[in-house]
């Protein structure tokens, strides 16, 4: 409990038990009615999550009825005191309770709350409309009125869903278990603790009932997504705040009778033509365990604009990231699935979470990135870019298909050595290699069988083997250098055949005045500061950009892992297609991981040709440790460009 509310009960706790009424209350702690109203509430809270009883009689008074608690509850209040509020916690919770429509609020009170100045609380409101921006919600003052917010209610509500996952204080007693298997037991106690007047257990229930009576099981994230809707909805039409009809276009065709999945619960409450349509919205956002046969049957009524979407989208990651995708049946699938309800979900702001979105950004670090890139025929379809979630489970997709894509590079062991060892060592390479099949391994009296099996490569043990075929030289245990030096021969017989023209390199990007050595710095703002103001002095980029940079970062971290950010602006900021490289001394804290190497990307993803070589010069950085560490420990401008040079191939 705050300060003032901890007092407010404590009076009435002393009081044993005969009523005061607020103007009782005012006279003997000094406040005004209205601070005495605004506080209350937070003393109703503890009240009922604790178990005591408050009787409040119009014209009588409020008491509470503590029974053989007291002794144990002046206790408790004796060791309430101030503590000393950050800045993160005070932004969260003025936008906590702003958005629980406490709109008795004041600068004053919101100072008294979290015992600092009002003049902090100015600076704290500039951080929470920064942070409501992005809802476009704005953050009103007005004299007698106090702090409230003007916004779409629809927005309103994705607000609210957004800062009760992170912002949530176990601060209730909460249940040990959960009732649903896709439900886990943090996010039921995260809904339990942050919507304590609704009854998440009945929501649970009546999802259950729907996914019963549909023969259609939500996954987790659906699940646990289509909960947390319907909890705020309930919230929000008890407070009285309704979804306009116009603030939702009408439910996609191909799915007309979504809303049947919750009919039951529609009919109870006899919603209103605008929540009807908000609940048919976040229906058609959700994913479903669906079988392959019932995947099939929807692919066969596509819906044409849905259909066409996706292939744009497989024809642009395929430009990106070099392979071909526009005959990958089981990607169009998919991918058209997931289109269904992720362009829903972007054009109303809907975030499915995705727990295994860090890990994906980590296995998958370029094709993330090229999915990212992708995100801006997202903004052409739907006005809206997507989210990092969506972008992760994008990329899961895309990342099947680059297993599927790789072409096998056969290949022949000639070793010096016994049978055994040859053996082994086709085995270390089919481990570490997974696009090298090896065909058979050979001795050097049998280089004669070459041209039957016709290989690739030659992998070797034998030093100075002379073959008409490319060799790589490899030692019998299979280092470290060995392993660099077949995925550099594979990737030299994978590249595509010279395409008409000059082509564009990392090379052309990346100029010797956007490489930053050494860089002694421990704030990742002050670092993208200095790295925009070359940017801009270059001639790449217009000024803009590094707010841009900045607000992507608010958006979610751009860490790749593996120590790696790719921080990045919009195309509308680049004058001049160009990347900055940085090289810290130290690694720093970037989005909650340690990143010690920064390519800040200026981009505009509708080039291809510049964009396609970024990417595919990553993806060859990004996929052998190796060659990171070989920049780490580069000193020279020259070394960087001669690593990047020999290490991405075209």
């Amino acid at each position: 409990m705050t300060d003032k509310a901890a007092k407010i009960f404590s009076l009435l706790l002393n009081n044993d038990k005969m009523p005061l009424t607020v103007k009782k209350i005012t006279g003997i702690l000094e406040l005004s009615e209205r601070t005495v109203g605004t506080y209350l509430k937070e003393v109703y809270q503890f009240c009922a999550e604790n178990e005591i009883e408050v009787i409040n009689k119009p014209g009588v008074g409020i008491s509470v009825n503590a029974g053989n608690r007291r002794d144990e509850l002046m206790q408790m209040l004796a060791r309430i005191e101030k503590p000393h509020y950050g800045a993160q916690y005070r932004t969260g919770y003025i936008i906590e309770l702003l958005l629980n429509n406490w709109t008795t609020y004041t600068l004053s009170l919101f100072a008294d709350d979290l015992g600092v100045s009002k003049n902090t609380v100015e600076n704290d409101l500039k951080q929470v409309q920064q942070w409501l921006s992005r809802f476009s919600i704005s953050v009103q003052k007005k004299a007698g009125a106090g702090i409230f917010l003007t916004g779409a209610e629809l927005d309103i509500r994705r607000a609210i869903v957004e800062i009760n996952r992170q912002f949530f204080k176990k601060s209730v007693k909460l249940p040990k278990k959960t009732l649903d298997y896709r439900l886990s037991l943090k996010t039921y106690q995260r809904l339990y603790g942050c919507y304590r007047n609704c009854d998440v257990d009945y929501y649970i229930a009546l999802i259950q009932e729907a996914d019963q009576n549909t023969l259609r099981d939500l996954t987790d994230s659906g699940f646990e997504t289509l909960l947390e809707y319907l909890i705020v909805m309930e919230k929000r039409i008890s407070l009285g705040f309704l979804v306009a009809e116009d603030e939702i276009e009408d439910v996609p065709a191909d799915r007309p009778n979504i809303l049947n999945y919750l009919s039951v619960y529609v009919k109870a409450l006899k919603l209103p033509k605008g929540e009807q349509k908000f609940l048919q919205m976040v229906t058609c956002c959700l994913e479903y365990q669906n079988s392959t046969v019932r995947r099939d049957e929807l692919f066969s009524q596509a819906n044409p604009g849905i259909l066409a979407f996706t292939k744009r989208l497989i024809a642009y990651l395929s430009n990106i990231v070099g392979l071909d995708f526009e005959k990958d049946e089981l990607l169009l699938k998919s991918l058209y699935m997931f289109e269904r309800s992720s362009l829903v979900r972007v054009r109303y702001g809907i975030d499915l979470q995705n727990p295994f979105r860090e890990n994906i950004k980590k296995t998958y670090p370029a094709i993330f990135s090229a999915c990212f890139a992708a995100g801006g025929l997202y903004e052409k379809e739907v006005g809206k870019f997507p989210t990092e979630n969506e972008l992760a489970s994008l990329a899961l997709l895309v990342g099947g298909a680059v297993v599927r894509s790789e072409k096998k590079v056969t290949a022949v062991i000639v070793c010096s050595s016994g049978f055994g060892t040859s053996q082994i060592l086709a085995r270390k390479i089919g481990d570490h290699l997974h696009n090298i099949d090896v065909l058979s391994t050979l001795s050097f009296s049998e280089l004669h069988k070459l041209d039957l099996l016709n290989p690739m490569l030659v992998v070797t043990t034998i030093s100075s083997l002379k073959c008409d075929r490319p060799t790589v030289e490899i030692s019998p245990v299979l280092n470290e250098d060995d392993i660099h030096r077949l995925k550099k021969a594979c990737l030299e017989l994978q590249a595509e055949e010279g395409a008409e023209g000059q082509k564009i390199t990392i090379l052309d990007i990346l100029k010797d005045d956007l490489i930053f050595l050494d860089v002694d710095g421990k704030a990742k703002e002050k670092i993208l500061r200095s790295m925009t103001e070359r940017m801009e002095k270059s001639g790449c980029v217009i000024d803009g950009f590094h707010g841009d940079v900045l607000r992507r970062e608010q958006m979610g971290s751009t860490a790749l892992g593996q120590g790696i950010a790719i921080p990045h602006g919009l195309s509308s900021f680049v004058k001049r297609p160009a990347i900055a490289l940085a090289l810290l001394n130290q690694s720093i804290d970037w989005g909650g991981e340690a990143v010690d190497i920064i390519f800040l990307l200026a981009l505009n993803f509708g080039d291809i040709q510049n964009t396609k070589a970024f990417f595919k010069a990553f993806y060859q950085l990004t996929s052998d440790g190796h060659t990171m560490d070989l920049l780490r420990r580069a000193r020279t401008k020259n070394e960087i460009k001669k690593i990047i040079e020999e290490h991405c191939f075209e």
